[in-house]
């Protein structure tokens, strides 16, 4: 599990197994898999995807395209990836 105000930083691909909770940020330069419940923040600095078992974002940023979660609501397994400049997150 990655706590509150820890950060992890991968130069690559990341992937955690177990929980992002809220205040917890993953930095990756390729795509970031968490095998776990997300409801910290994700940035991929390159060209990526966010993928997870129960998807709950405090914060996605893709590239320069940033989303906040505006609502508490687990969209269950889902895909996080920026298209025409927004954060589109899509049901597994």
């Amino acid at each position: 599990n990655v706590r509150s105000g820890e950060v992890i930083e991968s130069r690559r691909d990341l992937i955690v197994s177990g929980d992002v909770n809220p205040g917890a940020l993953l930095r990756a330069q390729g795509n970031i898999t968490i095998i776990g419940a997300m409801r910290g923040a994700a940035h991929i600095t390159g060209v990526g995807k966010v993928y997870a078992t129960y998807m709950t974002p405090s914060q996605i940023k893709i590239g320069n395209v940033c989303s906040y979660n505006k609502n508490s609501e687990n969209v269950g397994s889902a895909i996080a990836l920026a298209e025409n400049g927004e954060i589109i997150l899509e049901s597994l």
